[in-house]
């Protein structure tokens, strides 16, 4: 007959100490996905169309807004003046509500705190509502899945300590 050998409490504890290290390596490639929203829209006025541009940013707080300090680009270009304005010149940005995509004219502009969609050159050249009208088309981005910084840390200690355990049941 062939007897087993009865498992020694230190093999459970590192049996426990194996598992416990492999879920957590399951669990931390989990990533996090940062939504990009892409935003085209179109300035016309009474006369006609103003000008053209797109924003892009991510709902870093996740209220659903997007604010300035959320935007990775804006490209904004009259037609009329032959102005291009980047979000290097932007000094203010209404908000734009992601799921209802209205953007909001409440940021700053000619002098006035909630005014403007955006405005440029310190806030003196503004799109405002009181001459212009903004239309616009969003692109969600669903597909950008970014693992967090501390998922691969985590990830990489699971690994060392799956290592070091294999190791130390070989000796």
């Amino acid at each position: 007959m062939l007897k087993m050998a009865k498992p020694t409490k230190s093999k459970g504890k590192y049996m426990k100490l194996i598992t416990s290290t492999i879920a957590a390596l399951i669990l931390s490639t989990a990533s996090l996905t940062a939504n990009a929203t892409t935003v085209s829209f179109t300035v016309n006025t009474e006369s006609g169309q103003w000008g053209t541009g797109i924003f892009s940013g991510s709902d870093a707080n996740s209220d659903g807004i997007l604010s300035l300090n959320e935007l990775i680009a804006f490209d904004g270009s009259n037609n009329i003046e032959a102005e291009t304005v980047t979000l290097a010149g932007l000094s203010g940005f209404g908000t734009f509500n992601i799921a209802g995509n209205k953007w909001n004219s409440d940021g700053p502009g000619w002098g006035e705190l909630d005014f403007a969609w955006f405005s440029w050159n310190g806030d003196q050249n503004s799109v405002n509502n009181s001459w212009s009208k903004v239309s616009t088309i969003i692109t969600i981005d669903q597909n950008n899945s970014v693992p967090e910084p501390g998922t691969l840390a985590l990830a990489g200690l699971g690994l060392a300590m799956a290592a070091s355990m294999r190791r130390r049941k070989a000796v």
